[in-house]
């Protein structure tokens, strides 16, 4: 059954959850990094990426951001302990927020 709003929220604040948001967060902000320097947006998502691997990035703004996504939405569930969500879906969503999180508008 899709998450609601009040699910979402539950979601998004268990310790398993954010962990493997933590883990996507990281992976994304180390292949930033390693982008070329001419890419759009680059020193803005830069600097974010370097906030997310210190230890100064909100994983919980970031999980709670994550579920607003309607694939993540259509298949997480409450229970269990990877809510239904597929590595890869998540991974896909957080990578498509990062520029967002690092305050660039690519359009």
């Amino acid at each position: 059954m899709a998450l609601t709003a009040e699910t979402a929220a539950q979601v998004a604040k268990q310790s398993a959850f954010m962990s493997r948001v933590h883990f996507f967060m990281a992976k994304g902000a180390v292949a930033v990094l390693s982008e070329a320097t001419s890419t759009a947006g680059h020193s803005q998502r830069a600097f974010y990426a370097s906030r997310v691997l210190n230890g100064d990035a909100s994983i919980l703004q970031f999980s709670l951001a994550v579920l607003t996504n309607s694939t993540l939405q259509g298949e997480g569930t409450v229970s269990g302990t990877n809510n239904d969500i597929s590595d890869s879906d998540l991974e896909f969503a957080i990578n498509s927020m990062f520029s967002a999180f690092a305050g660039f508008d690519p359009n």
